[in-house]
């Protein structure tokens, strides 16, 4: 499995956090030609178990406002609710599609 980042510190965290846990994850590598730079091959069984960890220590309701009071999330705020908006739009215009179709 593929584990892809945009920001070093990210994959660097989550490396240094589970690197124990998954013995098959294999150090961050990074290319500037890649869409996303950073990257971390894991195997499938370790990926499974990654997930489950990292979805089993979600103690917040609302993505957005927990990344708001993560300082080492802050760079990402207003990334995020431009991403919220413009697939907000997508829903309202799929909308739209279906009452025209019925």
């Amino acid at each position: 499995m593929l584990i892809r980042a945009r920001c070093e510190k990210d994959i660097k965290n989550l490396y240094r956090r589970y690197r124990a846990k998954c013995p098959s994850i294999r150090r961050p590598t990074s290319d500037e030609t890649r869409d996303y730079r950073w990257r971390i091959s894991i195997s499938k069984r370790d990926w499974v178990k990654l997930a489950a960890a990292l979805a089993g220590e979600v103690d917040y309701p609302n993505f957005k406002n927990a990344v708001h009071r993560r300082r080492d999330q802050a760079n990402k705020g207003q990334a995020y609710g431009e991403v919220w908006a413009t697939m907000h739009r997508v829903q309202v215009e799929d909308s739209g599609n279906r009452k025209k179709r019925r």
